[in-house]
């Protein structure tokens, strides 16, 4: 991992385009080679969300509702049958020739088409034909029959469970799509946590290795008499101790990569290598830093005016209310008096009928008015609950503001702390040279002063994920403009 360090300050500085960000994912010991292929952190997120076991439960949801959507509408199509049969009475009682065989009508083949479809005017349309040969005659019938609701002008059930499934796949779609930007988040900081992790590996490699020459430089130095026993001593702890502090962060390291692997649906038979070829991490600072800002500087009212615009739980309570108010009109109306429109026609006889019917439930024991009660009772809860909602999404907003300050806060004050390390292992470097302290103090002011760096790195991480997820907060479709999922 190519980083070039400041001298002063803090942060980080990207070497051109020279700079790659590489994250090895894959870390089980395999008995056989293994395969490799590398991945953008962009692939790898789209990867994860083809592969996460989370993502494919919620898409299986929406997928489930889709289908049912299609199944009402192919309930709604035309509904063909087809029957067939044949019969011949071989006994039976004839008026002339009493009980032997006989030949009697209505025997022979019959044929039946029937078919019907229902309309969203409520019109349902029932039309049959149907065939009987009997003694090499073939007698051919058609008829329809038709019903229209005239009033109240209610839908009938297969468009009421079109109507609330319909609303439920918004629902559930936005789930998932939120679902997924709080995933991406995730994932984010599980990706940073293992570059710091490389950072820190690299910080105690070197250390081991400074404490390696050291304990030689002693161990020469005691064979001409120039160290005694405590300074061997004290080189051979600090050796240690760099052993177990580079043994700690590889094995860290070990376990947030096979858990991220697994997050991401990577198979642990896989070696995966993400590279940052084209500077995702450093753009997404900017533009989040940028609209973050911009954010920052809307009053809170503004604020929660774009919140309340978009945010998916407020929308699931409104959808859900909207659902509620329609099935308490539907309620209102199936009291009123029901007029019908029937009619039918039958080409044998040739007769053509129309009726209206009239019907109306005189006393109904207070059913209807306690179903209305409840029906109300729901959309008062409903309200209430947006309300609570709202009043949560205040402090989630206020918290979201307090946390961006006080990361900020945090690593204004950690680039100061760096400037104090800095100027104490310049301090400890001359002690160290002139005798007045130990390798090992010396060794613990240069690991503080690495250590420091990284922290700074880290804290920016923070802060790049706490303006992420700022900016998914108060509108995702911008979030999802700069992950560049739109």
């Amino acid at each position: 991992m190519l980083l070039q360090k400041t001298a002063k300050g803090y942060g980080y500085k990207l070497s051109g385009l020279l700079i790659t960000l590489i994250l090895m994912v894959s870390v089980l010991f395999l008995p056989h080679e293994v395969l490799a292929r590398e991945l953008s952190i962009e692939e790898a997120i789209e990867l994860g969300l083809k592969n996460s076991d989370g993502m494919e439960e919620s898409r299986r949801s929406l997928e489930q509702l889709e289908r049912r959507l299609e199944e009402i509408k192919a309930q709604q199509d035309w509904q063909i049958d087809l029957g067939a049969g044949y019969s011949e009475t071989f006994f039976g009682k004839d008026e002339e020739l009493g009980y032997g065989l006989s030949s009697r009508d209505g025997n022979g083949l019959s044929l039946q088409i029937s078919a019907n479809r229902s309309y969203s005017s409520g019109l349902r349309l029932s039309p049959e034909i149907s065939i009987q040969e009997n003694e090499g005659d073939t007698d051919t019938d058609f008829s329809i029959g038709l019903a229209l609701p005239l009033y109240p002008a209610l839908p009938d059930n297969l468009l009421r469970s079109y109507y609330t499934t319909e609303k439920n796949l918004l629902n559930a779609r936005d789930r998932l799509l939120q679902q997924e930007s709080s995933t991406i988040i995730s994932w984010l900081e599980k990706y940073l946590a293992l570059l710091r992790f490389e950072e820190k590996i690299m910080v105690y490699r070197e250390g081991l290795n400074r404490a390696e020459e050291n304990l030689k430089e002693v161990e020469e130095r005691m064979a001409i008499g120039d160290a005694g026993e405590y300074q061997l001593i004290t080189a051979r702890m600090s050796l240690q101790n760099a052993r177990y502090s580079l043994l700690q962060a590889e094995k860290q390291l070990e376990d947030a990569r096979y858990s991220f692997a697994l997050e991401l649906g990577i198979s642990p038979e896989e070696e995966i290598t993400i590279r940052d070829e084209n500077n995702f991490i450093r753009e997404l600072r900017e533009r989040s830093a940028e609209i973050a800002a911009g954010f920052q500087a809307m009053s809170k009212e503004g604020l929660m005016e774009k919140i309340e615009d978009k945010n998916n739980e407020l929308k699931a309570n409104l959808i859900g209310r909207e659902v509620l108010e329609q099935e308490f009109s539907w309620l209102e109306k199936e009291n009123d008096p029901a007029l019908n429109l029937s009619g039918s026609y039958n080409s044998n006889s040739e007769d053509l009928r129309l009726g209206l019917n009239l019907s109306y439930q005189l006393y109904d024991g207070g059913q209807h008015r306690l179903s209305l009660e409840a029906k109300e009772e729901e959309i008062a809860d409903n309200i209430s609950s947006y309300d609570d909602l709202y009043k949560g999404l205040q402090q989630q907003l206020k918290q979201h503001l307090d946390n961006l300050k006080l990361s900020q806060f945090a690593l204004d004050k950690e680039g100061l702390n760096l400037e104090k390390s800095l100027y104490e292992l310049d301090i400890a470097n001359q002690q160290f040279e002139i005798g007045l302290i130990d390798y090992s103090e010396y060794q613990d002011a240069w690991t503080s002063t690495e250590e420091t760096e990284i922290k700074i790195g880290e804290l920016e991480d923070d802060l790049l994920l706490g303006r992420l997820k700022f900016i998914c907060f108060v509108d995702r479709d911008i979030f999802d403009e700069i992950m560049g999922r739109n």
